[in-house]
């Protein structure tokens, strides 16, 4: 009896910085582990103007089935004040539809669904359709630990005692951030 190979489905946020490590971790999934993997790309108009780079990626990414989702546009959604973390987030969140329309529509479907950090709204596509489901993170191991403390931060360090104690923020596994390093530089009337 023949076994059938595990099946992968990577999602990329919008823009490159989140598709080329995307793209190497499903290569590495195909050579390395005997994965088939799909990469659903969440797509803008602006990023599709990109053509001439998809032709270069689906080449030298051949072992690899790129789908590349119907384009957002949250256009209307947004004004100059929106950050562009919220803006990804509201990219991912609208193209979830078609992700779920897409996974369903695959001949066999992937049992695991890995996600950049910025589309982990797409958890509940995988939860719905009983995917795992994993965060591919592609920064240093501090930041990962930052950014996985973080909630704790948020819960146990009141930002006025913080400010007026001026203590450096102990995160576990790293050395401490220091208190003029918690603020953006815009603030220079919370450094003196």
């Amino acid at each position: 009896m023949q076994t059938r190979k595990p099946h992968a489905a990577l999602l990329a946020s919008p823009g490159m910085g989140h598709l080329i490590p995307v793209l190497d971790l499903g290569k590495r999934l195909v050579s390395h582990h005997g994965f088939n993997v799909t990469i659903f790309v969440v797509t803008t108009d602006a990023s599709l103007s990109q053509s001439q780079l998809w032709k270069v990626s689906e080449t030298a990414y051949n072992l690899l089935h790129v789908v590349l989702l119907p384009p957002v546009d949250v256009s209307g959604q947004i004004d100059k004040t929106t950050s562009i973390l919220t803006q990804i987030g509201m990219m991912v969140h609208e193209a979830l539809p078609s992700l779920r329309s897409s996974v369903l529509a695959k001949e066999v479907p992937p049992t695991a669904l890995v996600v950049d950090m910025f589309a982990t709204e797409a958890f509940a596509v995988a939860e719905e359709l009983m995917m795992l489901n994993y965060v591919f993170i592609t920064s240093n191991s501090w930041f990962l630990a930052l950014t996985v403390h973080a909630p704790n931060l948020d819960k146990e360090v009141d930002q006025g005692d913080h400010i007026n104690s001026q203590r450096p923020l102990f995160i576990l596994g790293c050395e401490s951030i220091c208190f003029v390093d918690c603020f953006s530089h815009g603030n220079r009337d919370i450094h003196g």
